[in-house]
């Protein structure tokens, strides 16, 4: 059975793992044609409906099952021996680096590497996994995975066999319904509070302030449900969009002010910087309107009382850039994970904002997202927009 020399030390076990060399890719091969002789367990692996891959002690492919060949159009696994499963699932962060999947700032936090790692101590590991798609499209897709490694020894080869489920439909639909009912709830359970004041007769003074703030909690509430629509509608592919002039001063205040007196303020400051932004540009205000709403909501989530949150707006280079500045800083976990909806530094489910800003942004809105973070200067998101749409650009991807 695998051990692990690192037991002590899960960092140090998956910075040994990482620097492991490769075999060639013609070792890697005679392994496979070891492990075909086994005929009793390829027959079995095959018969397995969902994605099988068996890799060697330096993680590469020696078997493929039938599922996994299907999936590539491929008849056998000859091309795919000596790579790695994140080389394999076209993985953004695959090529990056010379050493390939395994080897990048990013797979620190790969459940499949780590699930991979954890498994040589003799254990069956389980770990979910998100895998960004590595793609010229305009729209991100990305992978989600139920991976599940259980080491093996076999022939006098240690090996891994690597179980992958497709969980990316469940993981969405669980993550958007959470984010949808934890949202919805909150502010109508604000506009129930404000309704039952007015009840009050004790109250009847009040009543015109009171009204104008359920009004308002109201108006939030439908802002809410239209957010969710949007999101959904971006997630099937079908949602449309309807660019025409707007202001970016306009577009930043109107973000500033919808968090003026909102509960997840509370003690943070919500500012508009105006003083590079009289300027116009061409985009779907209602899906510009969403991806600052986003982002503000993200900062203000990240800040403490006492701190502020700045919106800006400027141009360079024929751009139009938005940015999202907070003082608080992410730790290294949450950088190298941020745009990845089944993750959260807020519990399960609460990770689709910046999500959902990189797919409006990147898929519909024709811009791009990034962002900055450090002790020093907080944490910056920026969204780099077109002033006019390209005549190539379609509504949606």
């Amino acid at each position: 059975m695998l051990k692990s020399a690192y037991m002590g030390n899960p960092d140090q076990e998956l910075d040994a793992e990482a620097a492991r060399p490769r075999l060639p890719a013609a070792a890697a091969r005679k392994q496979c044609i070891r492990l075909l002789t086994r005929r009793d367990l390829t027959v079995f692996f095959d018969a397995i409906p969902a994605t099988l891959l068996v890799l060697n002690r330096s993680r590469q492919l020696i078997f493929a099952n039938h599922a996994l060949l299907r999936k590539l159009g491929m008849k056998n696994c000859r091309a795919l021996c000596g790579k790695r499963p994140g080389e394999i699932f076209n993985c953004a962060h695959a090529l990056t680096e010379p050493g390939g999947c395994g080897t990048t700032a990013f797979c620190r936090y790969c459940g499949a590497f780590r699930a991979m790692v954890r498994s040589y101590g003799g254990k069956q590991i389980t770990e979910n996994c998100r895998i960004m798609l590595a793609g010229k499209g305009r729209k991100p897709k990305a992978l989600d995975l139920k991976i599940t490694a259980t080491p093996m020894k076999l022939h006098g080869m240690n090996i891994t066999v690597f179980y992958a489920q497709d969980i990316t439909h469940q993981l969405r639909r669980d993550a958007l319904e959470r984010v949808f009912f934890h949202d919805i709830l909150n502010t109508a359970g604000a506009a129930r509070g404000y309704l039952e004041i007015l009840s009050d007769p004790a109250r009847r003074a009040d009543a015109r302030a009171l009204t104008d703030t359920a009004l308002d909690i109201s108006t939030r509430l439908v802002h809410e449900l239209q957010n969710q629509r949007t999101l959904l509608s971006a997630e099937r592919g079908d949602l449309k969009t309807a660019p025409r002039r707007i202001n970016a001063a306009d577009a930043i205040k109107r973000a500033a002010r919808e968090y003026d007196g909102h509960p997840l303020a509370g003690n943070i400051a919500v500012k508009a910087d105006l003083r590079e932004a009289g300027f116009d540009l061409n985009a779907d205000p209602a899906l510009l309107d969403r991806v600052l709403d986003n982002l503000v909501k993200n900062a203000l989530e990240a800040s403490k009382a006492g701190q502020t949150v700045t919106l800006r707006a400027a141009r360079a280079g024929g751009k139009a850039l938005f940015s999202v500045h907070n003082e608080s800083a992410m730790p290294d976990a949450a950088q190298k994970q941020v745009f990845h909806g089944s993750f959260s530094t807020k519990g399960a489910g609460r990770g689709l904002g910046t999500y959902s800003v990189r797919l409006l942004t990147e898929g519909y809105l024709g811009g791009k997202i990034s962002f900055s973070s450090s002790e020093k200067e907080g944490t910056s998101f920026t969204v780099s927009l077109p002033l006019k749409p390209s005549r190539k650009q379609p509504c949606a991807p």
